[in-house]
């Protein structure tokens, strides 16, 4: 336990208590607006501006897979299950990679409530927002309550309420924190229900003085997804789904590309095309977007040009995407479990920003891309340890992705 100790020493320094800068009073209020109002004016891609921290909002993460890894000041924490429906939260830090429950304690079994690195009544997602964890509880109530952690696992602050917990899936709130604020929304939108039941992205100060929606949408069968924030901008697509009786297959259909403006409280519709994700490189001023049955598309902001750079494949018909700075990265998870045919494969596709395939390696559980120092997935299989029988990581380091052809496992502490 002695390199957690040190992780929480240092770490300790740096914890200070959030501030919101946008509960003041010169905050701009969202424009509320409903997709029906907006989905037909495309306004187009203008020069954007990129305000503020890119890096905080961690805009990298895979959307489309349960966030249950978020990245630290120097590792990664990473929610499993343990026995009884217990959460673990754990801690892999970036010169080991091993995995290590977030409690100090060295005689811990890290199975009753008071141990730190347990959450029963919680959601497996994390999140890291300038030197705190988030998390989400579930009240007696059937309420959800986002839950501010220290950085070492202690003290843990229930913020507010965001909602009522989801009857299909408890983990598929996602949140994405930006200035102080959090923008909260269901990744599956009402897809599951049987019913048409209104959907929205919603917007939180972490002081809990906002508390708005900033878009919605009472059709059915839709989804918001994909928001990510960079600086001032807020980012998001609009989809929706079909299960295909002939073919017992679901099919996604995107209804593009929006953006929404913190500095004027306006959202408006920027790309009308058929798109699963996108990613942008705020140094260069370039947006990448993949669309379905097509491939990936590079655009200039600046230049307003705009190249198809990869051609999509029978393996690659829909993708989500992440970005580092070097490499892009193309995960055909989602498209292989709509489909569910033999003749695919779960891939993560490493490609230069010109659109060239540098290297391809396969997967078997859940892709969540990474940051500019390592790319990890979930290992579906399980690992024995004295405190239950949980999932592991598998990891490349970001130095190794382009040559890379095997995947290393992470270990749990004994």
């Amino acid at each position: 336990m002695k390199k957690l100790a040190s992780f929480i020493i240092v770490t300790g320094i740096l914890m200070s208590l959030t501030g919101c800068g946008k509960g003041k009073a010169d905050a701009v209020s969202a424009q509320s607006v409903r997709v029906e109002d907006i989905k037909n004016n495309v306004s187009g891609i203008e020069d954007i501006e990129f305000t503020g921290n890119i890096e905080d909002s961690q805009p990298y993460w895979n959307s489309s897979a349960v966030h249950s890894v978020a990245r630290g000041e120097y590792g990664y924490y990473y929610v499993t299950f343990g026995s009884g429906g217990r959460k673990i939260l754990s801690y892999m830090d970036d010169e080991t990679c091993e995995l290590i429950p977030l409690c100090n304690n060295a005689q811990c079994d890290h199975v009753n409530s008071d141990c730190p690195a347990v959450f029963s009544d919680y959601s497996e997602v994390v999140w890291y927002y300038k030197n705190h964890i988030y998390m989400i509880k579930f009240s007696s109530e059937g309420r959800a309550v986002l839950v501010q952690i220290n950085s070492d696992g202690t003290d843990r602050k229930e913020l507010f309420d965001i909602g009522s917990v989801p009857i299909d899936s408890a983990d598929d709130y996602s949140l994405v924190f930006n200035n102080d604020c959090v923008y909260v929304y269901n990744r599956t939108g009402n897809c599951r229900l049987p019913e048409t039941v209104q959907i929205s992205i919603k917007r939180f100060s972490l002081d809990n003085k906002i508390n708005e929606d900033i878009i919605t949408s009472d059709e059915q069968s839709v989804l918001f997804n994909s928001v990510r924030a960079y600086g001032d901008k807020v980012f998001f697509t609009y989809s929706t789904t079909e299960f295909k009786k002939e073919t017992k297959q679901n099919v996604m259909t995107g209804d593009g590309l929006y953006c929404y403006n913190e500095s004027t409280g306006k959202t408006t519709k920027l790309i009308d095309k058929n798109i699963s994700d996108y990613i942008i490189d705020t140094s260069d001023n370039i947006i990448y977007y993949y669309v379905i049955n097509e491939g990936l598309y590079k655009y200039k902001i600046k230049d307003k040009e705009e190249n198809l750079i990869y051609k999509a494949e029978r393996n690659s018909t829909l993708c989500y995407i992440s970005f580092d700075e070097d490499y892009i990265y193309l995960d055909n998870t989602r498209w292989c479990l709509f489909t569910r045919t033999a003749d695919l494969t779960i891939t993560l596709y490493v490609l230069d920003k010109d659109g060239n395939v540098i290297n391809t390696m396969e997967t078997r559980g859940s892709v969540f891309f990474g940051d500019d120092r390592y790319k990890l997935f979930e290992v579906g299989k399980k690992t024995e340890v004295k405190y239950a029988s949980m999932h592991k990581l598998a990891y490349i380091k970001k130095s190794e992705i382009n040559t890379a052809d095997t995947w290393s496992e992470s270990e749990w502490q004994k």
